[in-house]
């Protein structure tokens, strides 16, 4: 993650060219790290990033941030929604839907004699017979209204699926135009960055030689300071031998 802003102050500009250049940033330009479209990064920063993520997930609290996950559902209010997930649990096969109810058929022949088993047969066959009534009026109402209930159902369809076409196409257009807009903002200033990523990088240099230059300088001082002899230190008699050289008394 660089951080990485840059003024026309740190390269001696005027305000007015300062100015013009603010003009070229997009909306929230204060907020990216890089330009996709100028910038170029080697191979090797990918696998960099890569790494610096798995590092970072390492020091995650818990490591496993998905245990707090319970792995079976909760509990429902519901027995029979529960005793359902038990049973899917368990593998058990759920039981066959029992047909026996929508058939018409007299009592056994042990129990024909039993008025009961006749009562029940004649009820589960009106049952029946109302059942049939019903699927039959459903029919009738399916043949007159279905035709043009499924019309009006397509119609609805179709408005919807449009709606939402127009809807995916209008983002998609404005994506392209935002994508346009950063790519011709960050190309027309491509050059200005380059230029003076250059001047950066040569003024960095200048600064290493200048540097490289001080340090050599530093050492020949040193190792002067190191071979000249050392100052003798001056008494009377010197001065005098001095000022009779130069006669004086």
């Amino acid at each position: 993650h660089l951080e990485w802003k840059w003024t026309p102050e740190h390269c001696g500009l005027s305000t007015s060219c300062k100015t013009e250049h603010m003009q070229t940033f997009i909306e929230y330009s204060d907020r990216l790290d890089a330009l996709p479209y100028v910038d170029e990064y080697p191979n090797h920063l990918h696998a960099q990033a890569e790494a610096l993520i798995r590092e970072e997930m390492t020091r995650f609290t818990p490591p496993d941030y998905l245990a707090q996950i319970a792995e079976t559902p909760q509990p429902l209010s519901s027995s029979l929604i529960n005793n359902e997930i038990q049973r899917v649990a368990s593998g058990v096969e759920m039981d066959k839907i029992d047909m026996s109810r929508y058939k018409v058929e007299p009592p056994p022949a042990a129990k024909k004699a039993d008025p009961e088993e006749w009562l029940r047969a004649v009820y589960n066959a009106q049952a029946q017979l109302e059942h049939q009534s019903l699927r039959l009026m459903n029919l009738e109402l399916l043949q007159e209204y279905g035709a043009s209930l499924w019309k009006v159902n397509n119609t609805n369809l179709e408005a919807l699926h449009s709606t939402i076409s127009k809807t995916e196409e209008d983002a998609r257009r404005i994506v392209e135009e935002i994508s346009i807009a950063r790519k011709q903002e960050q190309e027309a200033v491509a050059g200005r960055l380059q230029s003076l990523e250059a001047r950066w990088y040569d003024l960095v240099r200048k600064n290493h030689e200048i540097e490289a230059a001080c340090l050599l300088l530093e050492q020949e001082n040193k190792e002067l300071a190191e071979r000249a002899p050392k100052p003798q230190v001056v008494g009377p008699q010197t001065h005098a031998m001095y000022d009779s050289t130069r006669g004086r008394p």
